[in-house]
């Protein structure tokens, strides 16, 4: 199921966001270099402010996500 994120729900998102991106983003070392209290702060401060967040759950279980900006795909 593709729904809304849920407030409690911000943490554990920024942390799929955060260790998918040390997965894929290897060429940014200033991502690189972010532990997962800055990763936080960065999703938080940056990521939902400007975006409609929506999860996918399975079985109760958040597993991904994505960031819409207007009709821009900003995080998936």
């Amino acid at each position: 199921m593709i729904r809304r994120l849920r407030s409690t729900e911000i943490d554990h998102v920024a942390l799929i966001w955060y260790r998918s991106g040390l997965d894929e983003y290897d060429y940014l070392p200033r991502f690189q270099a972010l532990d997962e209290s800055e990763a936080l702060k960065v999703f938080r401060n940056v990521i939902l402010p400007k975006n409609q967040l929506w999860v996918e759950e399975k079985n109760s279980i958040t597993r991904g996500f994505l960031a819409l900006n207007n009709s821009y795909l900003g995080s998936l």
